[in-house]
């Protein structure tokens, strides 16, 4: 129960700064299709700013996709200036609202490319990660409930985790005084905590299957990459008994001691 809270709470808590930090570049509004009308050609013989504000507006208005189709149409007409770098920044937080996650990456990887020293640089990394973030979640959650899952998909679901905790990372090293920063921080430590837990589920799965090589494998992988966390004991119980199985005496011997000196330190 308390993993669900934390859980609503970070995504309460980043719904609150997309939709309010950052100015002009995170626009309110209902995510209700236009009318449900198909969405009209734009007429791009208009100036940049006549169509920029009227993608904004539409975005506003929770047009998501006649936001997308004019903020577009703005930059294959005007690919250059300011209207063109804020239609950049909208498109990621339309094609997030939207769920259209290769899209929303594309574009941030996109202007941060394009535009390394825009003052919504750190917006662009920050989406980077909540995109990943976001598609990643329910993946891992469900991967976690169950005793059988798929090891392929399950891999899968680790990258995109692995994609956002990066971009939160570079987020923070590159600007630490963002705003988006205290957020990026709590969504690292929630997604270390979600990737040490599955890899853990994957070890234990495959010395149920008798796999013991690969057991131990990802075991000491969990002890490399998640040293300090509460991963540690579980993983060395695990490498424990694959080095038993695998009548490794000696090694097993050697992580015994580890273990006990480990589980004297968090005791």
């Amino acid at each position: 129960m308390h993993s669900f809270a934390r859980l609503v709470f970070l995504s309460l808590l980043g719904l609150s700064l997309s939709a309010c930090s950052l100015l002009s570049y995170l626009p309110k509004g209902s995510d209700d299709p236009e009318n449900g009308d198909e969405v009209p050609e734009v007429n791009t013989s208009r100036p940049a700013a006549e169509i920029y504000q009227e993608a904004h507006q539409a975005l506003e208005n929770g047009s998501l996709d006649g936001a997308i189709k004019r903020f577009n149409a703005l930059e294959s007409r005007y690919p250059f200036g300011t209207y063109a770098q804020q239609a950049q920044i909208e498109l990621i937080y339309a094609y997030f609202r939207q769920r259209e996650w290769e899209q929303g990456i594309a574009t941030a990887q996109r202007f941060l490319r394009e535009y390394p020293s825009h003052p919504a640089a750190d917006y662009a990394l920050y989406m980077q990660g909540r995109i990943n973030f976001e598609r990643t979640l329910g993946l891992l959650e469900s991967n976690l409930r169950w005793k059988w899952f798929n090891i392929d998909g399950a891999e899968r679901d680790t990258q995109y985790a692995r994609g956002a905790f990066v971009a939160f990372d570079n987020l923070l090293r590159r600007h630490p005084d963002s705003p988006y920063a205290a957020d990026a921080r709590q969504r690292m430590l929630f997604l270390k905590d979600r990737v040490a837990r599955h890899d853990l589920a994957v070890a234990r799965y495959y010395l149920k299957r008798g796999t013991y090589v690969a057991a131990a494998n990802r075991a000491q992988d969990i002890l490399a990459e998640f040293s300090g966390t509460e991963a540690v004991l579980p993983a060395l119980d695990i490498l424990i008994a694959s080095y038993k199985a695998l009548g490794l005496s000696d090694m097993e011997q050697q992580v015994r001691s580890l273990r006990e000196q480990a589980s004297g330190q968090t005791g």
